[in-house]
């Protein structure tokens, strides 16, 4: 479908290697666009055959606080190795730089290959950390993010073995 002025921006590439994806959304450059959004949905696409193509997203939200679907942007993504799925950095429409995503909490997107998609704020009610910055996934069960304030958040899934064995250097026991 088209959304605002049909303009939309590429923001992120990634790929394990099996899979790959883009993530963007809404467009904030262009010579209509000065100081404005034009608002979309945010986009997600997977390359498959040799042909990119766009996921029909299904957003499921987990809080109340994140923003309507046409005001967020897939900033960043990080595709799980092996799984088919990804991983998203959210931001607002408003926090497209590492300033104007200080005051923010980290949102993540888990992207199923089917666009099934779960939003979702990290540490709600907590002191603002910042917008979601960057993310990776080295491995299927060990994602990294970081938000626009520093602050750096690791993702394990409990039930699947350790993505490495422990570390026994005792300057990593503290």
């Amino acid at each position: 479908g088209e959304f605002a002025d049909g303009r939309t921006e590429i923001r992120a590439l990634d790929s394990d290697g099996q899979s790959a994806w883009a993530v963007g959304g809404g467009a904030v450059s262009g010579p209509a666009l000065i100081d404005t959004f034009a608002e979309r949905p945010p986009l997600a696409a997977r390359l498959q055959g040799g042909v990119w193509t766009e996921l029909t997203l299904n957003l499921t939200k987990t809080s109340e606080d994140i923003p309507e679907d046409n005001k967020l942007v897939f900033a960043d993504v990080a595709a799980v190795p092996g799984t088919g799925t990804a991983w998203a950095a959210v931001r607002a429409e408003g926090a497209l730089s590492a300033e104007e995503g200080d005051g923010a909490q980290p949102v993540v997107a888990h992207i199923g290959p089917t666009g099934a998609t779960e939003v979702s704020q990290l540490e709600a009610g907590a002191a603002e950390k910042g917008a979601a910055w960057r993310i990776a996934c080295p491995a299927a069960n060990d994602c990294w993010l970081a938000t626009a304030r520093g602050y750096l958040y690791r993702w394990t899934d409990p039930s699947a073995p350790p993505a490495y064995a422990r570390d026994s250097e005792p300057a990593f026991q503290g």
